[in-house]
């Protein structure tokens, strides 16, 4: 009989022990194996696009956001937006980089949290050596990204380019170039299309500071898809601006030619 109650026992402690194991020891496991997972796909994701190391020309573009209050630290994968210091542990920007084509880089910080998508995306191109910058300036309490394009300009000289007349002006789209540069920008503006293309794609929002010409328009995107369309249509648009710009590179190309 004692044999019996103790064999008895001792299956009954190794069954509780069994369901601690289960429910204490399993569980860690597999949350550890989520996690070695999910950084290994974070990794791959970086390595893919390119989260580090930063290339000179989209560090320092960076840096100057970050110097504009626009976003609170640039390293890689997570930036806070100033206004939102407080709620950080809650409300994270992650830093998507969407693979562009024909040399261009495409980058989408977009807010996670509850409620609608806030989106501020970089796109640069590679030709006309200029970084395109997208700017959502979000709602009236938003101070700080509704002045970014005041502030921009202001730090890069930029002077205001006077429509012809005749011309009609998009509601919303300011035209900014480097000052001695407005007539070349204008023709730019003009051979483009570029006002016509402003004036269908009401989402449209690009800025480009740099060697010609800077735009600024409103963006307000809340999907996925509206923001992957509205950077192919930034891409189309600014395909054109490269087109009717002229081209060192390919000036000096033909200067060496026979």
């Amino acid at each position: 009989m004692d044999d019996l109650e103790i064999y008895r026992d001792t299956l009954i402690y190794l069954f509780l022990l069994m369901v601690v194991f289960l429910a204490t020891v399993v569980p860690a496991l597999l949350a550890m194996r989520r996690m070695r997972a999910r950084g290994r796909r974070m990794r791959t994701a970086g390595g893919r696009m390119g989260y580090e190391p930063w290339s000179g020309k989209e560090s320092f573009l960076m840096v100057e956001l970050e110097r504009l209050g626009v976003i609170e630290s640039s390293g890689a994968g997570a930036v806070f937006h100033p206004l939102h210091r407080q709620e950080a542990r809650r409300r994270a920007w992650l830093f998507d980089l969407l693979a562009g084509q024909s040399g261009w880089r495409r980058y989408v910080l977009r807010d996670r949290a509850a409620g609608s998508t806030r989106t501020v995306a970089l796109v640069q191109s590679e030709i006309l050596d200029s970084p395109y910058l997208m700017v959502e300036p979000e709602n009236p309490p938003s101070k700080a990204l509704g002045r970014l394009a005041d502030r921009i300009e202001h730090m890069h000289g930029l002077e205001s380019v006077e429509l012809p007349i005749g011309a009609r002006a998009v509601p919303g789209i300011r035209i900014r170039t480097r000052s001695g540069h407005e007539a070349e920008a204008l023709r730019v503006v003009m051979e483009s299309g570029m006002l016509d293309v402003l004036r269908r794609e009401k989402d449209l929002a690009i800025r480009a500071h740099g060697q010609i010409m800077a735009v600024v328009r409103p963006l307000s995107p809340t999907d996925t898809r509206e923001v992957g369309a509205l950077l192919n249509t930034a891409e189309t648009l600014v395909s054109g601006l490269e087109a009717a710009a002229p081209r060192k590179e390919s000036s000096g190309s033909e200067d060496r030619s026979p």
